[in-house]
């Protein structure tokens, strides 16, 4: 396997981000690996002090196939400057960028919200395009995450951004859906109309793909859906349909990531909030699979995602062909953590 692969497992980055601007860092080594990012954690918003960490290996992009950009939730404040000429203080999605398979890594911009005044960023997604889609080239890098505004929390916005020179600069592209006020309730009584956690694809017809956790269909029973739109030119979308939404207002799937398989379908991982028990909230991780990416078996759970044992994984999962392994490569799903045959957290193995 490719070192890069390795290196996927070390998200916790170093950097000293001023006044918005571009920095370039030394590498800070950890026992597994190269560190980009470590928080400071007086600066912090929160003690987690960086979440949802995403890479992404160019494949399409000429010469700089191989280059590795890294970005993630960061949960402090940075000084920007908007287009207006007014300087704010406001969350940013950080990219990064490495030549040398990880070993050393620049921050190369920050992007941020501009067109809806909103200060908090969160839940970001990278992708690559590996084709034309509408005016989009092969080789445009598109960032989505989800906006939202600061306490007091009103509204929640799937937006995408891109690039095309390799991450430097990033202009806003569309707005994918919009929700209520950013606030976690995974009770059966919750009246939260969140959207959260967009994740970019391409379906077998060509179209691109955000899915994303919609909790907007309370109406019908649903706590959560996993749920997508497609658009032909990344800026505008069609209306919603659902991955996973099902009306026992209990199960919340979320977090939802899909990868293309080679046999021509495609293969969705998400988290269940609410499983094993309402009691014992592990978020196992259950999967489904599709013909095109975009029809799926909307009203099942789909299958939890087990070893003979009964052994299982438990939040935060993300699903990815690699070709390797074998003839007909292999699927790897990370997650938070294992669960024993009852859904207890085990706490995984040491690496």
């Amino acid at each position: 396997m490719k070192s890069w692969y390795k290196k996927i497992t070390a998200i916790l980055l170093t950097v000293s981000l001023v006044f918005g601007g571009v920095t370039s860092i030394f590498a800070k080594t950890t026992g597994n690996g190269t560190a980009v990012y470590v928080p400071n954690i007086e600066e912090s918003l929160d003690g987690a002090g960086a979440t949802y960490a995403r890479i992404l290996c160019l494949k399409n992009s000429g010469s700089s196939n191989g280059t590795l950009l890294c970005t993630y939730d960061q949960l402090k404040d940075v000084k920007v400057t908007m287009n207006d000429g007014t300087t704010v203080s406001k969350q940013v999605y950080p990219i990064y960028k490495s030549t040398d398979n990880g070993e050393s890594w620049k921050l190369i911009a920050n992007v941020y919200d501009k067109e809806y005044g909103l200060l908090k960023t969160s839940q970001p997604c990278l992708y690559e395009l590996p084709q034309q889609v509408g005016d989009l080239k092969a080789g445009t890098l598109l960032l989505a995450g989800n906006i939202f505004d600061n306490n007091p929390y009103t509204q929640s916005r799937i937006v995408i951004y891109k690039s095309t020179d390799g991450g430097y600069t990033w202009s806003f592209l569309s707005e994918v859906d919009q929700g209520g006020a950013c606030i976690y309730d995974p009770t059966p009584t919750s009246t939260t109309t969140t959207v959260w956690e967009p994740f970019l694809g391409l379906s077998k017809d060509g179209k691109l793909v955000c899915y994303y956790s919609d909790e907007r269909q309370k109406g019908d029973g649903v706590l959560q859906a996993v749920s997508l739109k497609t658009s032909s030119d990344g800026v505008n979308w069609s209306s919603l349909s659902n991955v996973a939404a099902i009306t026992n207002k209990s199960d919340r799937p979320g977090m939802i990531t899909v990868t293309a398989l080679p046999n021509g379908k495609y293969m969705a991982t998400y988290e269940v909030v609410n499983r094993p028990s309402q009691s014992r909230n592990n978020a196992i991780v259950y999967c489904k699979f599709s013909d095109d990416g975009v029809t799926w078996d909307a009203n099942s759970l789909g299958t939890k995602i087990t070893l003979a044992d009964g052994r299982g994984i438990g939040s935060s999962p993300y699903v990815k062909w690699i070709d390797a392994g074998g003839p007909n490569g292999m699927v790897v799903i990370s997650a938070k953590w294992g669960t024993d045959s009852n859904g207890n957290i085990s706490g995984g193995q040491n690496f």
